[in-house]
């Protein structure tokens, strides 16, 4: 899940992360520089009473992303990645954004 996310960051920073969205997911990926000094977190299994708005999704998965340096406040990020299993691969359902405060 840690290399999945890590080249699904370097993917996106390259401009080019469809390959990871799953059919039904509805994730915004931002713009390639948005994930400029992005790396994968700690995964863990999904908890529907945390994020309710991902619930509908049936994500199985979320990883947090951390920035490697320090974004000015009022910047939105994207901070968790949610993803299920399709066919035996894990895709992308949803990323969450946060605003640095």
């Amino acid at each position: 899940m840690i290399a999945r996310t890590d080249d699904l960051i370097a993917t996106a920073a390259s401009g080019d992360s469809a390959a990871f969205a799953c059919a039904d997911g509805v994730a915004d990926f931002g713009v390639a520089t948005d994930c400029a000094g992005l790396s994968a977190g700690e995964p863990e299994a999904f908890q529907a009473h945390h994020w309710r708005d991902q619930m509908p999704l049936d994500p199985t998965w979320s990883i947090n992303v951390q920035r490697t340096d320090a974004p000015a406040a009022g910047t939105s990020i994207p901070s968790d990645v949610f993803y299920k299993r399709v066919d035996g691969e894990l895709c992308v359902v949803d990323v969450a954004w946060a605003t640095v405060g």
